[in-house]
């Protein structure tokens, strides 16, 4: 009897542990084992000095691509840039620059410093830098509300001052690293992107500041969908999942944090590293163009739906974020 016992107990367990392992590799999604010999190409990407930004940053380094990190802490980005030289190509250009999206006049002492470069032409702008749910309603240099002004705003601007080196390129792709959060955007108002009816509300901490940066989320979609449009650059952008990212750090602040420590077990089980959160970026920055969907969006190295996507709203989220930086005396040339 008690061998029968013994054997229900550790089948039992083998069978939970079992569920357990496929249950993470499930969570853990999709991973990109597209290898490519990336000599000469050249890949910007923003806040590629942490996260899952630093991770693609480095495997696509190590394929042999020049990289261009763009961040405020250029002590982390060296560090990225440092481990990429251990396996360093002859004449690979490993850069970092300092770069602030909350910033539109840092953002064009950048782009200055890029053109010094003499660098010709952009392959791949990965937009991948951002922050979420600060506890307080913050506004940046310009006046947008943070993460609207950095998130979307920021890689917007971005964008549009790269453009022309990204028409230099003979096959460039733009990726704009978004998230699932975009379906909280309910009540998305195209005249209130900086979500100013919720900056007294008692609940931002707890419930407007993740609605704002749902918001940012969405433009991210919405300005690859219009940007291949308006300019036949193929876009794209992604969910790369639950990270565990130093994104998280304005959340579990304060007595968050002795809650986080609580139930890390937990929150590891059911969330990424910043290498398996990597894996979609890797894949639509090396995947052949013809097999993606432009301006699509993807998850886990698979095409998605995103929710409140329409052709009409992209189109009028680009004039309203011209509008805006035209209104901050930032005026972008219609290319």
């Amino acid at each position: 009897m008690n061998n029968l016992l013994y054997f229900y107990i550790f089948g039992g367990t083998l069978v939970g542990v079992t569920c357990l392992y496929f249950l993470k590799q499930y969570i853990n999604g999709g991973v990109c084992r597209i290898r490519k010999d990336m000599t000469g190409q050249v890949i910007l990407i923003t806040g590629g000095n942490a996260g899952i930004g630093a991770e693609a940053a480095k495997k696509l380094g190590e394929m042999g691509a020049d990289i261009i990190i763009g961040c405020r802490d250029l002590y982390k980005a060296q560090q990225i840039l440092d481990q990429i030289k251990s396996n360093q190509r002859v004449n690979q250009k490993l850069i970092m620059l300092k770069l602030d999206l909350s910033d539109l006049r840092d953002i064009d002492s950048f782009v200055q410093q890029f053109k010094a470069l003499n660098i010709q032409h952009i392959d791949i702008l990965i937009n991948n830098a951002g922050i979420m749910a600060p506890k307080e309603y913050k506004i940046s240099k310009q006046g947008f509300e943070i993460q609207f002004g950095t998130n979307h705003i920021g890689h917007f601007y971005l964008s549009q001052k790269l453009l022309p080196f990204l028409r230099n390129s003979q096959n460039p792709r733009l990726v704009n690293v978004s998230s699932m959060a975009h379906k909280s955007s309910d009540g998305f108002d195209i005249n209130d992107l900086d979500c100013k009816r919720f900056s007294n509300s008692s609940l931002w901490s707890t419930r407007y500041t993740m609605k704002a940066y749902s918001y940012s989320k969405l433009c991210n979609i919405l300005h690859a969908t219009e940007f291949t449009r308006k300019y036949g650059i193929p876009a794209y952008s992604l969910h790369p999942g639950v990270v565990r990212t130093d994104l998280f750090n304005e959340i579990y602040g304060g007595w968050r944090k002795v809650i986080y420590f609580l139930i890390y077990p937990m929150w590891w089980f059911f969330t990424k590293s910043p290498e398996q959160g990597a894996q979609t970026t890797l894949y639509l920055s090396l995947e052949d163009q013809d097999n993606l969907q432009n301006g699509g969006y993807y998850k886990d190295c698979a095409l998605a739906t995103p929710m409140f996507v329409t052709k009409q709203l992209a189109t009028q989220l680009w004039e309203k974020s011209i509008e805006m930086l035209k209104d901050k005396q930032f005026d972008i040339q219609q290319l």
